[in-house]
């Protein structure tokens, strides 16, 4: 009995641990479109249209790697939802407070 008690409390404690993981893993856009990791990035600019900006994702030797594409929240406007693409791919998407 107090070894399902302690599986269940580990278990509670791992899917807690995971939710604020996925919890940047999509948005939706102004009209409602969902946008996920893995979605091209025409897809991103087609459901969501243009972005209130875009600039290079640049590495250390200075070559362009990807695209990142800032949107903002569809509701009250207090988040931003910053996009990055490589390879014409959604890579990451991260909600940040303005």
């Amino acid at each position: 009995m107090v070894l399902k008690q302690a599986r269940l409390g580990c278990l509670c404690v791992l899917v807690a641990l995971a939710l604020p993981l996925t919890a940047n893993a999509g948005f939706r856009c102004q009209d409602g479109n969902l946008i996920l990791e893995g979605d091209s990035a025409a897809a991103l600019v087609s459901k969501c249209g243009k972005p209130l900006y875009q600039s290079n994702i640049v590495n250390r030797e200075g070559y362009v790697i990807g695209q990142r594409f800032t949107y903002q929240d569809r509701i009250d406007n207090s988040w931003i939802y910053v996009v990055d693409t490589v390879d014409d791919k959604i890579t990451k998407i991260e909600a940040r407070r303005r």
